[in-house]
């Protein structure tokens, strides 16, 4: 559904995107945190934001679309992987979770659209 690079440099990464792309930015705010879309005319084609986990390396990070969050993070669990983070409230409303495979590829899923 959505890509977000969590770089540790954002503003070098915005740099870096921008020039080499084309991209233009239109940057929002999520959370009370910076969220620059890259945008080319009227389309969103992905977002950089500052890292917000400690210690991974600047990365993609990928957003698959679910109906249920917390029932998705369950399923995920029981089959092997992790959560870095459950679904809470205090975080774009609970819709949210950031999850591992078993072999440590993250990914977030999100209950879109947002009711």
């Amino acid at each position: 559904m959505w890509n977000e690079l969590w770089a540790n440099h954002a503003e070098s990464a915005i740099t870096y995107y921008t020039a080499f792309a084309g991209f233009d930015t239109d940057v929002r705010e999520v959370d009370g945190n910076p969220y620059i879309l890259l945008v080319k005319g009227e389309e969103n084609y992905a977002a950089i934001i500052q890292n917000p986990v400690e210690g991974p390396r600047t990365h993609w990070m990928p957003y698959i679309k679910v109906e249920d969050p917390e029932s998705v993070t369950e399923k995920v669990i029981a089959s092997g992987g992790s959560a870095i983070m459950e679904p809470r409230d205090d975080v774009r409303s609970g819709t949210v979770a950031i999850l591992l495979d078993p072999w440590g590829a993250p990914f977030v899923v999100q209950k879109w659209p947002i009711d």
